[in-house]
């Protein structure tokens, strides 16, 4: 029954032969190509987080107040990170609040942070732009 599921699912991968037919498609897989080290990175990192985040909450809250296995808390640790806060598994006691907050505000401040970054990376850009587009309407000096 399983292998039959699992041969079902496979067939499904047969659609990204598609890819061949989409140049668009084909510019967005080749750049998902290119940066697969830093999405792994990117994704490990956040995967380690949430880890840790959900231990923590397992730790401090525990079985009594919905954290009863550690796949739990990993989970309330996500749904908190992405704001959907279903609300099944909330934190109760006050440390187990307190790691709440810092999560959240630590995701928030990161993206804050990440926005600060690319508009200062941005502004590098323009003023470097104007500075050479400056220096090229400049005249030389006649000798």
């Amino acid at each position: 029954m399983f292998a039959w599921r699992a041969m079902r699912a496979i067939r499904v991968l047969r659609i990204l032969k598609l890819l061949r037919f989409m140049p668009s498609l084909r510019v967005f897989w080749s750049a998902i190509i290119s940066a697969r080290h830093q999405l792994i990175l990117f994704y490990s990192f956040i995967a380690i987080v949430m880890i840790i985040f959900g231990a923590l909450m397992y730790l401090i809250e525990g079985p009594k107040y919905g954290f009863t296995t550690l796949n739990a808390s990993v989970y309330w640790a996500i749904v908190t990170v992405t704001t959907v806060g279903y609300g099944d598994i909330t934190p109760h006691t006050p440390l187990g609040r307190i790691v709440a907050s810092v999560l959240i505000f630590d995701w928030l401040f990161g993206d804050c942070d990440s926005y600060r970054t690319d508009y200062h990376a941005h502004e590098q850009r323009v003023s470097k732009t104007s500075l050479a587009a400056k220096m090229s309407a400049v005249p030389a000096k006649p000798a």
